[in-house]
């Protein structure tokens, strides 16, 4: 492996962290910062590998997180931008077309792009936890080598914040309140 082979995945792993790390978070405008964060060096990760969709992808992830952020504003509200994210999405695989492998990332996409559209940070972890397989196929097609370890990774940290966010506190509510009948 090359020198230049070694950054170029260095470049794909380390946003990879990031967003394992953003997921965990409780804040969910500090998720967003890290995802856009995140998506500029996957963007330039990606086209180093030449994996053109997910260039596209990429980029369109970094205007969801925008619009994500401000999505409390009135300007930003709108669903149609989630509808003009989605068809930009779809526009990207078609534009890029290297056969079906080119619609995990955008599935990816449609999934993350959803899950951070709503204001509820379990579906966001679910979706994003649904994507994450279509990216670990993704990058293991395209040889993403850093990132199909984190994605494994990121995979297991999804589910483990379901499990400690969503899912522990639900039992221990639900348990609280048999007690006190």
């Amino acid at each position: 492996m090359t020198l230049y082979s070694i950054f170029v995945q260095l470049i794909g792993f380390i946003p990879s962290l990031i967003s394992i790390l953003s997921i965990q978070l409780k804040d969910r405008k500090k998720l967003i910062i890290l995802q856009f964060s995140a998506g500029i060096m996957w963007v330039t990760h990606y086209y180093l590998l030449g994996a053109y969709t997910a260039v596209l992808t990429n980029s369109i992830g970094m205007f969801r997180s925008f619009l994500a952020y401000f999505n409390d504003k009135k300007w930003a509200k709108s669903i149609w931008w989630l509808f003009l994210i989605i068809a930009l999405s779809l526009f990207s695989s078609f534009i890029t077309w290297d056969g079906y492998i080119s619609l995990l990332p955008t599935i990816s996409l449609i999934c993350t792009a959803t899950g951070l559209w709503v204001h509820n940070l379990t579906i966001t972890r679910i979706l994003f936890l649904i994507s994450s397989p279509c990216l670990l196929v993704y990058d293991i097609f395209t040889g993403s080598w850093g990132c199909t370890i984190i994605e494994i990774i990121a995979f297991i940290s999804f589910i483990l914040a379901i499990v400690r966010l969503d899912i522990v506190p639900y039992f221990k509510k639900k348990r609280e309140r048999k007690e006190n009948l």
